[in-house]
């Protein structure tokens, strides 16, 4: 299954269920890390690795700061 998505009202990207949980565990939690995502999603830190470099090429998530202090910001 596919969602919705609209980036600016300019375009509407089709997310898998997976990046959809990516996308509320970052917004419930923005300093939430990569292996916790993995762990919640019962995944591969592979697997959320690549979703989240996809979210980001769509430029639906961005990642400010450092990979240790850093937090997400969903856009």
């Amino acid at each position: 299954m596919h969602g919705d998505y609209k980036s600016g009202q300019t375009k509407t990207y089709y997310l898998s269920e997976r990046e959809k949980a990516i996308i509320q565990l970052m917004v419930e939690n923005p300093i939430v890390t990569r292996t916790d995502m993995a762990e919640k999603l019962q995944c591969s830190l592979s697997t959320i690795k690549r979703c989240i470099t996809g979210l980001t090429e769509k430029g639906i998530i961005e990642r400010v700061g450092s990979d240790k202090t850093g937090s997400w910001i969903v856009k």
